[in-house]
């Protein structure tokens, strides 16, 4: 299974979305992270996307750009809990710029090192820089779009989701990441065209039902949200997730739902 269905799966729910309680999908790490959020080997250790993006998984930790000997720190781990030394980072990475200005590298380097320390304006600053000097590099144009989510800048975030299908139209990660953000944001027209996209380009991509299903349920077309979701349960071998699409096509078709099992 191509890592995007990963993320996407997990990172939308089957049920109803105003009462993410009803369902274990808003808990589970997001299946994007096997493909997609790697993107960089970016340290999104302590990016906080999960009030936006439930359950995004981080990916790598950078690879350290190559300097010399003498301008390595004493050490880059002398934290007692093993992570960076971020002062330390920084200081390195700035030197890596000061010699290769014209180097994208360093500056993303240094962003992942301001995204481990918190401070998502002055990453997305330094990835500003790294995609003038590499403009069609949709890794870093992604990457820069996560940022903005962390930023609680959704708009942002879908303008360079968007900016990267403009590059390259068959960049899937991008549109899952397109269709999440809108999605979240209620945006469900651009979700769902997102989504039929995808599964177009993808037909296997079997979980999409559930989410082009939410995105018909808020559009008011009932009728195609449980054709939907019964498209599903023909797909899925997800035994929670039958019961689940079971259950919302129940109450869509307004039918009594069954009585919980007493223990």
């Amino acid at each position: 299974m191509p890592g995007y269905q990963e993320i996407y799966a997990k990172a939308l729910p089957l049920s109803a979305i105003d009462n993410p309680s009803q369902t274990r999908f808003q808990h589970l790490p997001m299946r994007l992270a096997l493909y997609s959020l790697i993107l960089l080997g970016a340290v999104l250790l302590v990016l906080d996307l999960a009030k936006l993006i439930k359950g995004i998984a981080p990916p790598e930790k950078p690879v350290p750009v190559k300097a010399d000997p003498t301008d390595q720190p004493a050490s880059v781990t002398g934290n007692t809990d093993g992570h960076p030394d971020v002062a330390q980072s920084l200081a390195l990475y700035t030197r890596a710029i000061e010699k290769s200005p014209n180097e994208a590298q360093p500056y993303v380097d240094r962003a992942n090192a301001h995204t481990a320390n918190n401070d998502y304006a002055k990453a997305i600053a330094d990835y500003d820089q790294a995609i003038k000097l590499d403009p069609e590099n949709t890794d870093y144009i992604l990457q820069r779009g996560t940022l903005y989510l962390g930023s609680n800048n959704p708009d942002q975030a879908i303008a360079n989701f968007t900016k990267a299908l403009e590059i390259n139209p068959e960049l899937i990660k991008a549109l899952a990441y397109r269709a999440i953000t809108n999605f979240r944001h209620k945006k469900h027209q651009a979700a769902l065209d997102d989504c039929l996209l995808m599964l177009q380009k993808d037909p296997a991509f079997t979980d999409l039902h559930t989410t082009i299903a939410q995105c018909y349920k808020a559009l008011g077309q009932n009728d195609k949200a449980i054709s939907h979701l019964k498209t599903y349960l023909e797909s899925t071998q997800d035994p929670q997730g039958k019961q689940e699409a079971e259950a919302l096509i129940k109450e869509w078709s307004g039918q009594p739902a069954q009585p919980s099992a007493q223990p």
